[in-house]
């Protein structure tokens, strides 16, 4: 039997860091602005397997979590200003129903929708005014208010290319990398089996992203917070069942199958999501992960299904070894941001 733990933490930059989503025409390498759950979780697998080989291949990457019995399912790591993060805190997620409100504070519009789906047809006013033009940040509650985060920094340069065959500059060739600064901080959630947590949970130094041995990617990782997965269910249905609602809603943190929100088997009132085929990086291979919902998509469904049960959900890992160390499936239940908005009223 494994002890597992929830925990919670920062990572911080300390060299800028270079985690390539797209390549654009022209030799534009476009940046993540978040840190991706598979290169969080491959750099704490390194570091607690530092004393050993580095596995060559998925087999070998395979057999080390099995006999070690390793249960990593990590988030990926959102923009985040701040020294600490609690485990019973949501993340900042990058919430597809955000809007700004007549007091031009960030809101969601995720309920109001629900309930105007649901017969409560007055609300449409309170839609009518806001403003849906909202650019790209991470939202979430803090202090009471709705607050953004973004990356602070980006580290911008150009190179000259390299001639493949002679191995010196190639000319008239040029490629422009985009990396996040150092300075930078992400907060994280996860999952973690008990040895793992006691190898980490002082804190470590991994290195992150491409070119680790050029100066690039050294990050700081700090634990802020830890419990074992039945104290978090009990505090988590608490939480969850506070909302007097008669709807739950379901932000994705993680990338994330159709099939984990269909396996909820609640009726759907409203959602609003992204979908696209995205790959993640494992032992110097690329996984292609066909037709996922993207982080900050939101669902809002008939809540049917006891609190208890929903807080079971949020820790309950991934079957396949692959889907938990690239983090996928990861949801949370009841965010407070979606509820500040339509309780008030303003």
């Amino acid at each position: 039997m494994v002890n597992l733990f929830i925990i919670s933490g920062i990572v911080k930059l300390i060299e800028p860091t270079i985690i390539t989503k797209k390549y654009w025409k022209g030799g534009f390498l476009e940046s993540y602005d978040f840190i991706p759950s598979s290169t969080l979780t491959g750099g704490i697998i390194s570091y607690i397997n530092r004393n050993s080989p580095k596995p060559s291949n998925e087999k070998e990457l395979l057999k080390l979590l099995k006999e070690r019995n390793i249960r990593i399912w990590i988030s990926h790591a959102f923009p985040y200003e701040g020294d600490k993060i609690d485990v019973l805190d949501p993340l900042p997620l990058p919430i597809s129903t955000v809007a700004i409100a007549e007091n031009t504070e960030y809101v969601s519009y995720a309920l109001l929708i629900a309930k105007y789906h649901m017969g409560e047809k007055e609300l449409i006013k309170r839609i009518s005014r806001l403003n849906f033009k909202v650019p790209r940040g991470f939202f979430l509650i803090k202090n009471d208010r709705a607050v953004m985060f973004k990356v602070k920094d980006w580290y911008v340069y150009t190179h000259v290319a390299l001639d493949h065959e002679r191995r010196t500059a190639a000319e008239k060739l040029l490629y422009t990398i985009e990396s996040l600064n150092s300075g930078n901080s992400f907060a994280f959630k996860g999952v973690l089996d008990e040895a793992t947590l006691d190898e980490i949970k002082g804190g470590l130094e991994i290195r992150l992203g491409m070119k680790k041995s050029a100066g690039y990617g050294l990050s700081k990782v700090e634990i802020c917070d830890y419990m074992p997965i039945s104290k978090y269910i009990e505090k988590r249905a608490g939480q969850i069942g506070k909302f007097k609602e008669k709807i739950v809603t379901v932000d994705v943190v993680t990338y994330s199958y159709v099939d984990r929100i269909l396996s909820l088997k609640m009726e759907m009132v409203f959602h609003k999501m992204y979908v696209s085929n995205e790959k993640a990086f494992v032992i110097n291979k690329f996984n292609l992960y066909k037709n996922v919902i993207h982080p900050g998509s939101v669902f809002v469904f008939k809540r049917d299904k006891d609190p208890y049960d929903l807080a079971k959900i949020e820790v309950s890992l991934p079957s396949d070894p692959f889907e938990m160390i690239h983090g996928l499936n990861m949801l949370y239940f009841n965010n407070p941001f979606h509820f500040k908005f339509s309780i008030r009223g303003d």
